[in-house]
């Protein structure tokens, strides 16, 4: 269905008929209607990528408490876009595999964590549950190495209980699909005219996030706030920023 007050133009909304929880794990019918849809999209009269998002627990930006995973046109994304802009959704960017983990790809320069894999051709609903599951078991030894102030451990056991225990966004393409672990649903920005916010949600992982004041857009647009302090305080901090390390600029 078509999302009734839409920031950005065609934003669909697929969700689940009977009641079941926004915070519950996705299920393979989950993940099936919704890799469907994002091929349907691709097929369409008009040609189009598209991008889907999940949003699960308090510091997610999930607003609904009903399960629902949302879809945005690629195109409808990049508009207005500058002529010299060149941009893609982030997820796109996702391409450098992990040390010892080589089905498990990442962007080196972004100071979060984030797990991706590549989706193959014609995936199977039982193919798109595993691999959520191995990023969502990836997200989860984050969230405990960043609790515990160590690096993620090899086991985590069994985290495919119904329920999520962590704060999370999911992003989906044709392409591939991702997990950024959250702490924070907003970040802190400091503008001209004092204090703003800027609210994350899972655009984040197509590489948009959203502003309400014509201060805060100034703020990130002009310097005043590093966009990836923003995406740490909303993110787990990678190893290197928790060591204070330097971390590459967006």
């Amino acid at each position: 269905m078509l999302n009734k007050y839409p920031v950005i133009p065609r934003h669909s909304i697929i969700s689940t008929i009977s009641f079941k929880r926004q915070t519950d794990l996705l299920e393979s019918l989950d993940l099936d209607v919704t890799y469907s849809c994002l091929q349907a999209w691709e097929e369409s009269a008009e040609p189009s990528r598209a991008f889907a998002f999940f949003n699960s627990g308090a510091h997610s930006g999930a607003s609904q408490r009903h399960r629902h995973l949302q879809c945005l046109s690629v195109n409808d994304m990049m508009e207005p876009a500058s002529p010299e802009t060149e941009w893609q959704p982030l997820i796109d960017s996702m391409t450098e595999p992990l040390p010892d983990h080589p089905s498990i790809l990442n962007n080196p320069k972004l100071p979060f964590f984030h797990f991706a894999m590549r989706i193959p051709v014609s995936p199977d609903a039982g193919t798109l549950q595993q691999i959520y599951h191995q990023l969502y078991d990836c997200a989860s030894k984050s969230v405990q190495s960043w609790r515990q102030g160590g690096p993620p451990e090899d086991t985590a056991g069994d985290s495919h209980t119904k329920d999520a225990p962590i704060s999370y966004n999911l992003a989906m393409t044709t392409r591939a699909m991702a997990i950024c672990p959250r702490r924070n649903e907003t970040a802190i920005l400091s503008t001209t005219t004092g204090e703003g916010s800027v609210a994350v949600n899972g655009t984040i992982l197509g590489g948009t996030l959203m502003v309400k004041e014509l201060s805060e857009w100034d703020a990130l647009r002009n310097g005043y706030a590093r966009i990836d302090e923003v995406l740490k305080e909303i993110g787990i901090p990678s190893l290197e920023c928790m060591g204070e390390a330097s971390s590459p600029r967006l």
